[in-house]
């Protein structure tokens, strides 16, 4: 244990030369008389060799920098030594706690000597079996030593630092430690006990201290979304840990927060929501290549197995068991921190802002949705409702080769944002027959393709009105009710194709090739940006429609 370690210089009085301190013998150093032993009960097994006790070892005061002494790097203490040696208790200063310390460890001579304050309470210290403390253990008495007790190491914070109070070390544990510390310093423990240290205090802090929890935005019912922490998740093999900068404020958060379910799936648990976001990769899991730290990605919220009948049919988004973002019970993005399958997210190009990340999900919506449409060159494409599926829809229609495209919105403010993203005529909805306009626009002839986005019951009927025979109808807007209504006969005469729209599949790649190309400008949807702890007046803006609002983003 001594076998290689540095003799160390011994402080003494001013002027007094430097003596190095030697490890003291089977007789104690020269000079001085061997330190006095404590009485052996019969049948107790003997320290083992290396093992700090009385008359081996050595003391010295340390501080252990934060994270442990063995985290990537060896341990070089720093320094904090002691003005003086632990001054030496005179006989009797500490009722119940036997004699003064051991000469090997009395201050030399002309130091001036302070005792430890007292311990609280009076009277002697009771004591257990003959030789051994009240809890059993091996009693140092005839040591001026006392049982370490309840606590045997406290942590505390000074100066950024974690502080470890440790005595001698048997066996891996701290067990005693000495009557007469000195006074806000700490006692260099042996290398077992650093390791101790390292493994037993240091890791489990790291672990489950408050650096590791996270704020999250949670929703326990019907608008009441209330701000508080969880646990920050760890990368597992195959994962990412992303840093969330921004979420987007989709249709179904709405529905979930006025009404606490969606589709059929209601909230039983407090659920952080929030689907559409983008943020920078800080850890990687074991096994994941083709990612780096620090990396800024887009995140596809949509969690399939990749195992069963239709992920190996290219139809992940309707897996039987699929997650998805904000759906009871898979937490969504309106937090600090997300741990999520590396496959799962996308590198932004350069110049790309986290906002147009976030917004790459509800542009993978109007994607996919244009594909089911199956839109042709010079078709005459109508989209009821101006939000921002709508308003994509209608930029992606655009560049799909439809030769005309017509919307309709309730609100003002969107139907001027529908022409600027590419529609030929906008009409509002609340003041205008949209039916007979379309009707009287084509000559009673329809249109080739209706997107319907609004989610509101009447328009479903209106699409099928618009639509020319064997036309295509696509449903994309969700109701606020788990129901929808509409004339079977219309359609049926018509032999119109309706399709409903399950989210996207396949899309990030091509909307970010969109939007790099400059063939999709993202950023006039972002129109409102809210810090998470405001995300309840971020939802209430939204379902009032005022201000102009057409995507409000989360800052996290």
């Amino acid at each position: 244990m001594w076998r290689g370690r540095p003799a160390l210089p011994r402080p003494g009085p001013p002027g007094a030369p430097r003596v190095p301190r030697r490890r003291p013998g089977p007789t104690g150093c020269p000079g001085r008389p061997p330190p006095r032993q404590p009485a052996r009960r019969a049948g107790a097994q003997r320290g083992r060799r290396g093992t700090s006790g009385p008359g081996r070892g050595w003391r010295r005061s340390i501080r252990l920098p934060r994270g442990g002494p063995l985290r990537g790097r060896p341990w070089q203490p720093t320094a904090n030594w002691p003005k003086r040696p632990p001054a030496r208790a005179p006989p009797g200063a500490f009722p119940g706690r036997g004699p003064s310390p051991p000469a090997a460890y009395a201050p030399l001579p002309g130091w001036p000597r302070r005792p430890a304050p007292p311990r609280s309470g009076a009277g002697p210290r009771p004591a257990g079996r003959a030789g051994h403390a009240p809890g059993g253990r091996p009693s140092a008495q005839g040591e001026g030593l006392y049982p370490l007790g309840a606590a045997p190491i406290q942590r505390k914070a000074h100066h950024g630092d974690i502080v470890v109070q440790a005595g001698w070390a048997v066996k891996g544990r701290v067990a005693r430690q000495s009557a007469w510390p000195e006074p806000g310093l700490l006692e260099a423990p042996s290398l077992r006990t650093i390791m101790h240290i390292r493994w037993s205090l240091a890791k489990p802090f790291r672990r489950h201290g408050k650096e590791r929890a996270m704020r999250a935005m949670l929703v326990h019912g019907p608008r009441d979304v209330r701000l508080g922490e969880m646990p920050r998740p760890e990368p597992g093999p195959g994962e990412v840990l992303v840093r969330v900068k921004a979420v987007g404020i989709c249709g179904s958060d709405v529905h979930n927060y006025l009404y606490g379910e969606i589709g059929g799936v209601t909230i039983q648990q407090p659920l952080v929501l929030g689907h559409e976001s983008a943020g920078v990769i800080e850890a990687l899991g074991p096994g994941v290549t083709g990612l780096q730290v620090g990396t800024r990605v887009a995140v596809d919220p949509s969690i399939s197995c990749g195992r069963c009948e239709f992920c190996l049919e290219g139809d992940p988004h309707v897996c039987l068991q699929n997650r998805f973002f904000g759906v009871y019970p898979t937490h969504g993005a309106f937090r600090e921190y997300l741990a999520h399958r590396a496959d799962l997210v996308f590198p932004l190009p350069e110049g790309m802002s986290f906002d147009e990340g976030a917004l790459l999900e509800p542009m993978g919506i109007a994607s996919y949705v244009t594909g089911l449409a199956g839109i042709r060159l010079g078709d005459r494409v109508a989209v009821l409702g101006a939000g921002p599926i709508g308003l994509l829809s209608i930029r992606l229609a655009r560049l799909a080769g439809a030769g005309e495209v017509i919307a309709s919105d309730l609100v003002v403010e969107r139907l001027g944002a529908a022409r600027r993203m590419g529609a030929d005529m906008a009409w509002n909805a609340a003041s205008e027959d949209v039916v007979a306009r379309i009707m009287d626009h084509t000559r009673r002839r329809g249109v080739d393709v209706v997107i319907e986005a609004a989610g509101a019951p009447e328009t479903v009927e209106q699409a099928m009105e618009i639509a020319k025979p064997g036309g295509t109808v696509v449903i994309v807007g969700i109701p606020a009710e788990d129901r929808m209504t509409f004339r079977p006969s219309v359609p049926r005469r018509k032999g119109l194709t309706v399709k409903f729209d399950r989210r996207m599949k396949h899309t990030y790649p091509r909307c970010i090739g969109l939007v790099e190309a400059g063939r999709v400008d993202l950023r006039p949807l972002a129109t409102h940006h809210f810090p998470l702890e405001r995300l309840q007046d971020a939802f209430d803006l939204v379902i009032a429609r005022k201000d102009g609002v057409l995507k409000a983003i989360i800052e996290v």
